[in-house]
């Protein structure tokens, strides 16, 4: 028993839970409503057709095409990564 309370003690030293000591963590950028409306008209082209399915870097790419025609803002555009997991996600609702 004490063993546990003298591991969990060398875990955390003095302060760490002061806001100096903390990790600054970059804020988490969300997908914008436009381009999650373009995502999921994407998405269910290719649920309605199979052929006509895309991939996470396919969807990116048709993105970046339209940003380079001003549609949309560069900045804008999610990695594949984060298409990957907004089609992981979406695809269970």
């Amino acid at each position: 028993m004490y063993s546990n309370y003298s591991f969990s003690h060398e875990l955390f030293y003095k302060g760490w839970a002061l806001k100096e000591n903390q990790k600054i963590r970059t804020p988490m950028k969300r997908i914008i409503p436009e381009v999650k409306e373009l995502l999921e008209c994407m998405f269910h082209t290719g649920t309605a057709n199979p052929r006509q399915k895309m991939s996470a870097k396919e969807m990116r790419d048709e993105l970046l095409r339209r940003g380079h025609e001003g549609e949309i803002n560069l900045d804008d555009i999610p990695k594949e990564s984060t298409i990957s997991n907004w089609i992981t996600t979406f695809s269970r609702k």
